[in-house]
């Protein structure tokens, strides 16, 4: 932006302090009168803003446990549901020889 001849305009921050007035101010801006009342504010704010952050990622967290708890029974369903599809298919295979057995027997009767 520098080299292309561009300025920025300066960004104005408003906090209002109790139920007083609101005041404006720039970064890192130390004139105000009220300066320190302004930055204790803005820590508290940032405070706020950070346990709620960490609130979320604990949620966020025991989520994802439980997620990968439901995932771990799902694959264990999984695999005793192919378990039963192959006896399912031997079952079919014994009754299949079975019947041709009885068949033969029959035959030689």
């Amino acid at each position: 932006m520098k080299d292309g001849g561009v300025k920025k305009c300066p960004g104005y921050s408003w906090v209002e302090i109790g139920n007083s007035k609101v005041h404006r101010f720039l970064t890192a801006d130390q004139s105000h009168k009220s300066c320190s009342d302004i930055y204790v504010a803005l820590e508290g704010l940032t405070m706020q803003l950070k346990d709620e952050e960490l609130e979320k990622l604990e949620e966020l967290k025991e989520l994802e446990k439980e997620l990968d708890e439901e995932l771990e029974k799902l694959e264990k369903f999984f695999e005793e549901f192919k378990k039963l599809e192959i006896l399912e298919v031997v079952k079919e295979k014994l009754e299949e020889d079975l019947d041709e057995e009885l068949e033969e027997l029959d035959e030689l009767e």
